[in-house]
C-alpha cells in the first residue's frame, strides 16, 4: 500500500457549544455560591494581609507555576513568558507602590482642577 492509495475520510462535525457554555455557566454559579459560603472563612485573613504589591507578586508566582507546568508539557514559547513574569516580579519588588499611588492622585487632582469650568 502506498500513500496515494490511502483514502482520508471526512470527519463528522458536531457542535458542542451548548455543552461548553452550559458547563461554564454551572462552574460560574458554583464558584459564586462557594465564594459566599466558604470564602470569608478561609480567605479573609489572606485578604487582610495582602496589599497591592503582595497581590501582584502572588499572582505572578501562581502564573509562573502554571507556566513551568506548561513548559514541562513541551510548550516552547512558555519559557519566554516565564522569564518575562519573573523579571516583572523582580521589577515590582523595586517599585514603591504607595509613592506611585500618591503621585497618581496628585496628577489626577491637578488634571481635574485644570479641566473644571471656573
Amino acid at each position: 500500500m502506498t500513500i496515494s492509495q490511502v483514502e482520508v475520510l471526512p470527519g463528522s462535525r458536531q457542535s458542542n457549544l451548548g455543552i461548553i457554555l452550559g458547563s461554564i455557566m454551572v462552574l460560574e454559579v458554583l464558584g459564586h455560591v462557594l465564594s459566599f459560603l466558604v470564602g470569608p472563612r478561609y480567605f479573609s485573613g489572606l485578604a487582610a494581609r495582602l496589599h497591592t504589591q503582595r497581590s501582584i507578586l502572588l499572582s505572578l508566582v501562581i502564573y509562573a507555576v502554571v507556566a513551568v507546568w506548561g513548559f514541562f508539557l513541551n510548550s516552547v514559547a512558555v519559557l519566554s513568558l516565564i522569564l518575562i513574569f519573573i523579571l516583572g516580579g523582580l521589577l515590582l519588588t523595586r517599585v514603591n507602590v504607595q509613592e506611585g499611588q500618591r503621585v497618581a492622585q496628585e496628577e489626577d487632582a491637578l488634571f481635574l482642577s485644570e479641566g473644571s469650568p471656573s
